[in-house]
């Protein structure tokens, strides 16, 4: 008979609960710990548990060197508007999280993805069982340089969302890319390009950073891609989209630059411009059956 212990579900914080637009990650409830994110709407924030050592303090020590208000850092301030706001730590019955910006907040109908950057998602420290399972991970990730771990799209006809999760992602063939990123920004037939042009913007903006950069590398980070769904002329943010690097628990120290993160981000705006351009010639840009989204439906 087993012994293991299962581990409760600890309580949330006062004013705060899951977070409800979540399409990656750990969730609260769920997994070995039970811990994931939380949203407090009283101040627009998340609260993100760290993880155990040492990937729970690399990742901390990383926010508190950005956000360091005494830096005169040059390559860190460019970076600060790259990431979500650094808030502080916040603690809870012994439990540590780090308290950031709401990036969606801003959105009255965010349409997310999480985007998994790079052909290697391990790290130096990483056992070759842990190589082993990220390499089968997603198959194509070596042609692709990415991988699409979860996906929030808005339908302006229902008022509702379209969730699509990391097993749907790990099922995408290179050629079926295109289709994915397709249904991403076609809410109800209407193509986004204003979106998608501001995307491929501040991806350029990521990429200047890393051709410049040469004292960080990052394994298994992530963009996370916003933009309002809300149809045009009824949004209430100033901003039509926005892009940030999110997870760094996997960021070491070097002296060369991050080729590996520049290779995904360079193929993800390839994808970008091509849809862009298939969607200013107004071609169809989306074919659901394509890409079997009932598969990772959730």
């Amino acid at each position: 008979m087993s012994t293991t212990m299962r581990v409760p579900t600890p309580p949330l914080p006062a004013g705060a609960k899951p977070l409800g637009n979540q399409v990656a990650g750990h969730f609260h409830g769920r997994g070995k710990t039970k811990l994931g994110f939380l949203e407090c709407d009283d101040d627009a924030t998340i609260l993100k548990p760290i993880q155990s050592l040492p990937r729970g303090q690399r990742e901390l020590d990383f926010y508190k060197t950005v956000f360091d208000p005494d830096s005169q850092d040059r390559i860190l301030h460019f970076f600060r508007p790259l990431v979500p706001k650094y808030l502080g730590v916040f603690v809870e019955r012994n439990i540590q999280y780090i308290r950031m910006e709401n990036v969606t907040a801003q959105f009255a109908c965010p349409c997310i993805m999480d985007i998994k950057m790079g052909q290697i998602t391990y790290d130096p420290e990483a056992t070759k069982e842990k190589i082993d399972r990220e390499k089968t991970k997603y198959r194509f990730i070596q042609q692709v340089g990415f991988q699409i771990l979860g996906q929030r799209v808005y339908k302006p006809k229902t008022g509702e969302f379209e969730t699509f999760d990391k097993i749907f992602g790990r099922d995408l063939a290179p050629e079926q890319v295109p289709d994915c990123l397709s249904y991403f920004f076609n809410c109800d037939h209407q193509p986004r390009a204003d979106a998608i042009s501001a995307i491929i913007e501040q991806l350029t903006t990521i990429e200047d950073w890393f051709l410049e950069q040469t004292r960080f590398r990052f394994f298994a980070v992530s963009l996370l891609v916003v933009y309002d769904g809300a149809l045009l002329g009824r949004s209430t943010s100033s901003k039509i989209a926005d892009v940030r690097m999110i997870d760094f628990a996997h960021m070491f120290k070097a002296d060369e630059r991050d080729d590996n993160f520049l290779y995904g981000l360079r193929k993800l705006k390839q994808y970008l411009e091509s849809l862009l351009e298939r969607t200013r010639g107004q071609q169809p840009v989306c074919n659901v059956s394509a890409i079997a989204v009932d598969e990772g439906r959730r």
